[in-house]
């Protein structure tokens, strides 16, 4: 059965917005679609980033037509590589896939369908895999949350501003992380990759890598420019980011599986981490991961009241603590995910300076 949406509320459409710019984000895509299902059946485009505004204006898909209609459908996501890789979903390779890659996933309510979320165009011009199909659905679910949350006929309005601060704050941390360190993805993934973690995994944790420090945004300026030398009182808050960061998640996730990983990646191998002093496998896989990358990041990086060291400096500095500080199994899967990763990179910047390059020639 597929719900039949009424007209959305202003709120409403301010939460939409919200969550397709944050998947625009996590994703890094140039062009994403939030469709929502109509009572007569058909989905049209609520909010998007890339889409000319004549077709948002104008979209109107029916069930079974297209990539968007066939996900209606069959309430399953699509992930195309390439165009070549269609199979038995029609019209995919319409004039708005041109770029050859795309994914769209049902957003599911709790009882009945929502709409679907579209995102073609990857701005590293990579082909999406089944990792991004699984990532797609985590932010899936996080929206599905914050609509219905919005939609909810008992909503207040403290419920919707919740949702929608939350989404606003998640979108300036991922947009400045995205910028400060734009390999945390990518590494975090490798590292789960490499401990054979299921797919679903993998993107759970590519998502978590995103959002795991969001709570730093509610720690003062002075503070994290003086880490270093803080008083007792910034040192309580600064402790505290983890669950502050856990808390702004609450009302886009209805499971708290990425609210654990956030809550739990400053937990410490050998139990003296904070907040909770979990010990080994009590603490999330996921967090175990985002601890490492979280670490090596800080080391190379350097913070304001920190220089930052060598590469081969930081990965000395983990492996030291494994056991202590690390899962032992993730410092190793951390060491050997990082030439792959480091050859990513290089590829990446390579890639990104040829295109650079062409534009500048064809100007």
């Amino acid at each position: 059965m597929v719900r039949r949406i009424p007209p959305l509320q202003p709120a409403t459409e301010d939460v939409l917005k919200l969550a397709v710019e944050m998947v625009a984000e996590v994703m890094d895509a140039r062009v994403v679609s939030l469709m929502s299902c109509q009572p007569n059946g058909e989905l049209m485009v609520q909010a998007a980033i890339g889409l000319e505004e004549r077709v948002v204006q104008e979209a109107r898909i029916k069930p079974g037509q297209g990539v968007a209609g066939w996900v209606v459908e069959h309430r399953r996501p699509v992930c195309v590589s390439r165009l070549d890789d269609r199979n038995e979903v029609s019209a995919s390779g319409r004039e708005s896939y041109r770029t050859g890659t795309f994914l769209a996933v049902p957003i599911e309510g709790n009882q009945d369908l929502l709409g679907v979320l579209n995102v073609t165009d990857p701005a590293s011009q990579r082909s999406f895999d089944a990792e991004d199909c699984h990532l797609l659905l985590d932010l899936a679910e996080r929206v599905s949350s914050a609509w219905q949350q919005a939609q909810s006929l008992e909503a207040n309005q403290m419920t919707v501003e919740g949702a929608t601060t939350a989404l606003r704050q998640l979108l300036q941390h991922v947009a400045r992380g995205r910028r400060t360190a734009p390999d945390r993805v990518r590494m975090a993934r490798a590292i789960a990759r490499s401990m054979r973690l299921s797919e679903a995994e993998i993107g759970m944790i590519g998502f978590a890598a995103t959002v795991h420090d969001v709570g730093m945004t509610m720690v003062s300026k002075e503070a994290l420019e003086h880490g270093g030398s803080l008083t007792r009182e910034e040192r309580g808050r600064m402790e505290r980011h983890a669950e502050l960061g856990a808390e702004l998640l609450r009302p886009l996730e209805a499971v708290g599986a990425v609210r654990e990983i956030v809550l739990s990646h400053h937990e410490w191998w050998d139990g003296s981490g904070y907040p909770r002093r979990l010990q080994g496998d009590e603490i999330p896989i996921g967090a175990r991961v985002l601890a490492v990358v979280d670490a090596y990041e800080s080391m190379t990086l350097g913070r304001a009241h920190r220089s930052a060291l060598s590469r081969d400096e930081a990965l000395m500095e983990i492996v030291r603590r494994k056991g202590t500080q690390f899962d032992p199994e993730v410092v190793e899967a951390f060491e050997r995910a990082l030439p792959a990763v480091e050859e990513q990179v290089q590829q990446t910047a390579s890639a990104e300076s040829a295109e650079s390059a062409a534009t500048d020639t064809g100007r």
